[in-house]
């Protein structure tokens, strides 16, 4: 996962400021208080700033970041640039699934647990029971990898 290094980066980054706070230990029980308080704050904080951090990196299967860079000709001297990078899937998970033969036809017993009676029959324009899978083409495995290793 993509994700777990910035969760571990955090996590260590977290428990070190924790470990340097306690020792050395010479300060009195209010101090203590005080100091656990403040750091437990600093740690809720930090860790809803990475869960929206992560939200928006990791969307939609894409690596999404902005960047910046002194520029006097752009608001506020920075020039902010977004980039998306698709993460693809890895060719043995494509293989498993079987991602080249695409999602498999749906039967009429598979609409009928889906739709309860009254919208059968009220339900303009759907006909179940002419109901014929798309001819959709998906792209093969050997094609999909090629274009994920396109992508990196």
């Amino acid at each position: 996962s993509y994700m777990i290094k910035e969760i571990s980066e955090l996590q260590n980054e977290l428990e070190k400021k924790a470990i340097s706070k306690v020792f050395p230990a010479n300060f009195s029980n209010e101090q203590a208080n005080d100091i656990y308080n403040s750091h437990a704050q600093e740690v809720l904080e930090s860790w809803w700033k990475l869960a929206d951090q992560l939200v928006f990196r990791y969307a939609d299967g894409f690596i999404n970041q902005v960047t910046s860079e002194d520029s006097p000709a752009f608001k506020n001297g920075k020039k902010l640039t977004f980039t998306s990078k698709p993460t693809g899937y890895p060719e043995t998970w494509l293989r498993k699934v079987g991602y080249s033969e695409g999602p498999p036809p749906l039967d009429k017993s598979s609409w009928d647990s889906c739709l309860s009676a009254e919208t059968k029959e009220t339900k303009s324009g759907l006909d179940i029971n002419s109901y014929q899978p798309s001819s959709v083409q998906y792209p093969k495995v050997k094609d999909t990898l090629k274009l994920n290793s396109m992508r990196k």
